[in-house]
């Protein structure tokens, strides 16, 4: 059916951009009603695999007929010549082009590994892309225009230069997936003129990371980091400087990469965002870093990614430790407030299951480790360091010995009492710690807990050492 429009719209003669526009419409609604299942309830479905095979070829089937219905439209308007073509008719092409692009941000568009043939879905997105360049020529542009008017009534299109103007303010689905096609999986590269830095193109495609990375669909996430790795990677080190942090679009990226790292479905996808995490923050210079790292901390609750921030700090220390540089902002008072936000969320509790703040605690005292180590070599250096940075970590690895001995005390018992229920005991199920569990994997789950524990303990011991020579001197 979808191959007989453009032979019916050919042969209507007068304005016809209206017609055309029921038709497009028409066909929207069709897909996106496909479409739609895969953005609800998003964790119900295996995070590979979005829809079933069934479903993916009738996707994909549909939205090949709907490109080249498209590409026949585009082919009708070229063989005219420009002056001639309806501008009416090329706002609502386009319009449509960037609406059917936006909706399958929630597919699989990937290169799969081993595959020679790519699914009907990347190529119908890949031949989408190339009618869009040819009804308009710079796409970079395309993709980061917010709030340009589209009155078509009024505008006419431009001169000799064939620009064309902007159409009216699309959904960010649209921005973002054309910029991830274009930027990020190389689709008519030509379309992006040379004349925009690499500083400029990363951060007007900020608002469409941010879109993608905070999607619900993984697919869609998977697009945020892929665009966001491509446009790091063009930037220089250290390219941003501390009154650049006034940008809340730049503050705010490792948060949601953070949060991609977490909660992606994805094994591939974490680690790619882990990636682009510490590429971004290599683009910024060391004082700028150092505010970065502090304000994720107090963003972020989460143990591992906390855990992380505190890693990525303790590998700048060193690289300020080996390079004997005195006035470096990760030393001094910065040392003391970065531990300060670090352990703000242990010290101010006073009964917790240390177990669940693990990651976090295993990076605190290894910070505290390596500076109280570090100390005795760098005399001059750790001179500088407020004394208050060990009151700081005397008063963390005081906290952690409290709450290790209270959980290796709680988990011992439950382990003593699983025994009992194992060899017949009078214990009910109903009162262990995990009452679903039989004895046998609960008794494992406890002695992975307690090798947790043993592991916790045996940094602490190490982070109580050198707060403790540090007193001696």
């Amino acid at each position: 059916m979808v191959e007989c429009f453009p032979t019916l719209l050919q042969n209507i003669s007068g304005e016809k951009a209206k017609l055309l526009e029921w038709v497009l419409d028409c066909l929207y609604g069709h897909v996106k009603q496909l479409l739609r299942a895969l953005s609800k309830n998003p964790g119900k479905r295996k995070a590979s695999d979005d829809c079933s095979e069934e479903e993916d070829g009738s996707i994909g089937c549909r939205l090949s007929a709907v490109a080249g219905f498209f590409t026949a439209l585009n082919d009708q308007v070229l063989k005219k010549e420009p002056r001639t073509a309806e501008y009416g008719e090329n706002a609502v092409v386009l319009r449509c082009l960037m609406m059917f692009l936006g909706q399958i941000a929630v597919l699989d568009l990937r290169s799969r590994a081993g595959t020679t043939v790519p699914r009907d879905a990347r190529l119908s997105a890949e031949e989408l892309v190339r009618n869009i360049s040819k009804r308009f020529g710079d796409l970079m542009k395309l993709s980061i225009s917010k709030n340009a008017a589209w009155e078509g009534h009024e505008k006419k299109i431009a001169g000799e230069d064939g620009d064309r103007d902007v159409p009216e303010p699309m959904s960010p689905a649209c921005r973002a997936v054309l910029a991830w096609m274009v930027l990020a999986e190389g689709v008519e590269p030509d379309s992006v003129p040379c004349v925009y830095s690499s500083r400029y193109m990363f951060e007007q495609n900020l608002e469409n990371i941010t879109f993608l990375l905070s999607h619900s669909s993984d697919h869609a996430v998977a697009k945020g980091v892929a665009l966001c790795s491509n446009l790091v990677s063009r930037l220089c080190l250290e390219e941003y400087c501390s009154s650049d942090l006034d940008n809340i679009d730049l503050t705010g990226l490792p948060c949601h990469l953070g949060r991609a790292v977490v909660y992606c479905s994805l094994d591939e996808v974490r680690k790619g965002a882990l990636t682009a995490l510490v590429a971004y923050m290599k683009c910024f210079q060391c004082e700028a870093r150092h505010t970065l790292y502090c304000r994720m901390l107090q963003v972020e609750k989460h143990s591992g990614l906390r855990g992380f921030v505190v890693d990525l700090y303790r590998q700048d220390l060193y690289a300020t430790l080996k390079g004997g540089i005195r006035d470096d902002p990760h030393m001094g008072a910065n040392l003391e407030s970065f531990l300060e936000i670090a352990t703000s969320d242990l010290l101010s509790q006073e009964k917790i299951n240390i177990l669940d703040y693990s990651d976090c605690v295993l990076a605190v005292l290894n910070l505290v480790w390596y500076f109280t180590s570090a100390m005795s070599h760098q005399g001059q250096i750790f001179g500088m360091t407020n004394p208050s940075v060990f009151a700081v970590a005397r008063a963390y690895t005081e906290k952690v010995r409290k709450f290790v001995d209270h959980t290796r005390a709680y988990y011992t018992a439950e382990l003593e009492d699983n025994k009992k229920t194992a060899k017949g005991g009078t214990k009910q199920r109903k009162d262990g710690l995990f009452p679903s569990l039989p004895p046998e994997q609960e008794a494992e789950f406890l002695k992975t807990a307690l090798t947790r524990l043993d592991l916790i303990e045996s940094v602490l011991v190490l982070a109580e050492d050198g707060v403790a020579q540090w007193a001696n001197k």
